[in-house]
């Protein structure tokens, strides 16, 4: 009999709001989900649904207004800094938009959060050499090393992101849209890389997406979000079969008039 696998994340009751000179955003309202350790988790819902308030939650890129967030057993609403930076080390991120810097080669984009000291102790510039040298042919750019991300395809320059986020060995991986900017061939490719992450690292993945054809491809679970809340969740072929909230019918019906009912092995 297997044995039941943990919540890495938890949210109980969050809320999160923005405010201007004169107006109020409550971006996330009184979410309360779980991830469980070692699943694809997607997090669906249109533009302006709140999905990236509620990722930047997960690594403290963003404070919770009221609630509890608990990564990996850790309450990271009552972290100080320094408690903070150390949960973060075991959060990964993966950009839309890359965020890679131009001026440095992607050996030295990957290398990059190895040279930050952890407890007061830096990595050797040839352990570094190893596990950039094994990051990158882990996602295919061991030939790339020495180029610089302007000159690589948008594909490549997310493999460099990914290899990034990696670096660390981290427990979660947090996806940002991280297949918005790319083309459908490459989207897949990316995907893939995913999925392997997943299957031979173990690691939790969080994705969120405006798409419901990417959470159809590789989550085991969708949380469907609308107005900041989230809607229901389930597997994506519950929801795809008998959506329950408004959000998901309508996700659900779009994807149905533009992608009929094909599916493409990831």
């Amino acid at each position: 009999m297997k044995k039941p696998k943990n919540n890495i994340v938890e949210f109980k009751n969050v809320n999160k709001e923005f405010k201007t000179k004169n107006s109020k955003h409550l971006a996330v309202k009184n979410a309360t989900f779980s991830v469980k350790q070692g699943e694809i988790f997607g997090i669906v819902g249109r533009s302006g649904a709140g999905k990236s308030t509620l990722i930047r939650l997960i690594n403290g890129l963003e404070k919770a207004d009221s609630g509890k967030i608990l990564v990996d057993g850790h309450n990271i609403t009552n972290l100080n800094y320094k408690g903070l930076k150390n949960v973060r080390r075991n959060i990964g991120f993966i950009f839309q938009h890359f965020n890679l810097f131009n001026s440095k080669t992607v050996y030295k984009n990957v290398e990059y959060p190895l040279k930050i000291s952890v407890n007061g102790v830096k990595m050797s510039p040839d352990n570094r050499r190893l596990v950039v040298s094994k990051l990158l042919e882990y996602v295919g750019l061991e030939k790339y090393a020495n180029f610089h991300p302007n000159s690589l395809s948008g594909g490549q320059k997310q493999r460099v992101g990914i290899a990034r986020a990696l670096a660390l060995n981290p427990k979660v991986l947090l996806a940002d849209e991280a297949t918005s900017a790319l083309d459908p061939e490459t989207t897949v490719e990316i995907l893939r890389l995913l999925k392997k992450i997943n299957r031979e690292l173990g690691l939790t993945i969080i994705l969120i997406t405006h798409t419901i054809s990417i959470v159809r491809l590789i989550c085991q679970r969708v949380a469907v979000m609308s107005e900041g809340q989230i809607q229901e969740i389930e597997t994506f072929k519950k929801i795809f079969s008998d959506p329950k909230s408004q959000a998901a019918k309508s996700l659900v019906s779009t994807f149905r008039i533009l992608e009929g009912t094909k599916t493409i092995d990831v």
